[in-house]
């Protein structure tokens, strides 16, 4: 029977103010893993950290087993940085119509010491906004250091050939508000996770409010 995360997640936030090591120590659940199949066939397959960034997990795994990035693109891409997925609009102001506490240490949760490297996922933010991540995710095409601390990392690319399809996405040409020219859609995104319940804290969003870009201040 799967297991509610929600008392879990609180804990571990709590168990953050003692530092990563506790919390690895008492939390031993294998990590979720996602599939993100796209309508090419291509595949990039991620695994998730809870241990770093709890809430981020649960609200990625959370929104994919409710089928919202099914049908949605990557709408941005910056060759050498990242390609951007999640946004119900497209045009990089969309969300799921509520926000999330950033989990990384400008934030004050030092928890999150996922470096941004090749590979990695974090959810996308305003810039002005610590609070405002949502639905947006980035995939980092190459590492970037300055991002460390300043975004909620959460989880890696598993293998090559998911690599391989981040490379392919990057690659596409975009215009000049970085959108790519040829689209790529998700035509789904599938969940192992490992048996327990990813019930997100949230803050509601009020209706004026959209997500914005993720760029660097």
């Amino acid at each position: 029977m799967k297991r509610a995360l929600a008392a879990a997640l609180a804990l571990m936030l709590t168990l953050a103010l003692g530092g990563c090591n506790q919390v690895a120590q008492e939390e031993t659940w294998e990590h979720p893993t996602v599939v993100i199949e796209m309508e090419t066939g291509d595949v990039i397959r991620l695994e998730l950290f809870y241990e770093y960034a709890p809430n981020t997990v649960a609200n990625f795994v959370y929104l994919a087993q409710k089928g919202f990035y099914d049908g949605l693109t990557f709408h941005r891409v910056i060759a050498g940085y990242w390609i951007q997925g999640g946004d119900p609009l497209g045009d990089n102001t969309g969300g799921p119509g509520y926000r999330i506490e950033g989990e990384f240490a400008a934030n004050g949760f030092p928890q999150n010491r996922i470096a941004f490297t090749r590979g990695v996922i974090a959810l996308a933010r305003k810039v002005s906004d610590y609070n405002s991540g949502g639905s947006q995710f980035f995939i980092m095409h190459s590492d970037d250091p300055d991002l460390y601390g300043q975004y909620a990392a959460f989880g890696r690319v598993m293998d090559q050939e998911s690599l391989e399809t981040v490379d392919k996405i990057a690659a596409t040409q975009v215009d000049t508000s970085d959108k790519p020219l040829t689209e790529w859609r998700i035509r789904r995104v599938t969940v192992d996770d490992k048996g327990h319940e990813y019930i997100p804290m949230i803050i509601q969003e009020k209706q004026d409010e959209k997500e914005e870009d993720n760029e660097n201040e």
